[in-house]
């Protein structure tokens, strides 16, 4: 009843974009088509961009995958992570920042839904292979009586409906409400989550999909994997909205897409 009420009301008041002001929905088709999407190459496991401006050099042997050999970079090389590999939609700025604020830090819960369906409608098969449940990073009680929704969870929904698999919020525990990370440094966001995640009240099996907002240094996806494997868990893939990049990463994304559609759009037949 509360989705026909909503239908009502979005049709008798168009929603605004979250990110432009414009009446196209919750996050319009233009600040789609304008989020900056994170394409290979990337690291195969944490799925960094590894495009050469960005200096993320590739090391180490290669990891061997279904899909053939894959890159990786150095810091997965030095110290792999618990989850298996991890994905993100689109780097962390520009409309996509905007959204995503809109959801944490003014209660869009709206929001949260339509950016659950862009995400739902982007999974990259590597990430949906296997997968036998989703679970969203959890927010502490305190941080959810807050907020009042988990913006992981609003992500979680449609992707679990995506895969046909089951939702899990309740797979996965957060102990402790830890400081801010957002101005953080990797060691320090890794110290500060440390023990935060433990396995919840619903039991998982087999590969399981982490979904939360945005991917900064993986500390938290970490944690959480570590938590999801402890409870059960064989493996845990990754799937985030937004991933935090340096400015160069950016421009080169940027750029690599450029170069793509001028190639698309001078080639006999390319529209």
């Amino acid at each position: 009843m509360h989705g026909v009420w909503a239908g009502v009301w979005d049709l008798l008041f168009p929603p605004r974009c979250a990110a432009c002001g414009g009446r196209d929905g919750h996050f319009c088709s233009r600040c789609q088509a304008d989020l900056c999407r994170i394409a290979p190459p990337v690291c195969a496991r944490c799925g960094d961009p590894l495009a050469p401006a960005s200096g993320r050099l590739v090391v180490g042997a290669p990891v061997r995958s279904s899909r053939g050999v894959l890159p990786h970079c150095a810091a997965c090389a030095a110290a792999p992570p618990a989850y298996a590999l991890a994905r993100s939609l689109a780097a962390y700025e520009g409309p996509l920042r905007e959204a995503i604020h809109a959801c944490k830090y003014q209660g869009a819960r709206r929001v949260a839904d339509a950016l659950g369906v862009v995400l739902a409608n982007a999974i990259p098969p590597e990430v949906a292979d296997g997968v036998r449940a989703v679970v969203p990073v959890p927010l502490h009680a305190s941080r959810l009586r807050e907020r009042g929704y988990n913006q992981a969870e609003a992500l979680a929904h449609p992707v679990a409906r995506r895969l046909g698999v089951p939702c899990l919020p309740a797979a996965l525990r957060r102990c402790r409400q830890e400081a801010p990370q957002a101005r953080s440094g990797a060691a320090a966001r890794r110290t500060n989550v440390a023990g935060a995640f433990a396995p919840g009240a619903h039991a998982v099996w087999g590969t399981v999909l982490l979904v939360d907002d945005v991917f900064s240094t993986g500390a938290t996806a970490d944690a959480c994997a570590q938590a999801l494997r402890a409870g059960g868990a064989r493996r845990v893939h990754v799937l985030t909205l937004a991933r935090a990049l340096l400015r160069v990463q950016v421009r080169d994304l940027r750029e690599a897409r450029l170069a793509h559609w001028t190639t698309v759009a001078i080639t006999p037949g390319g529209t």
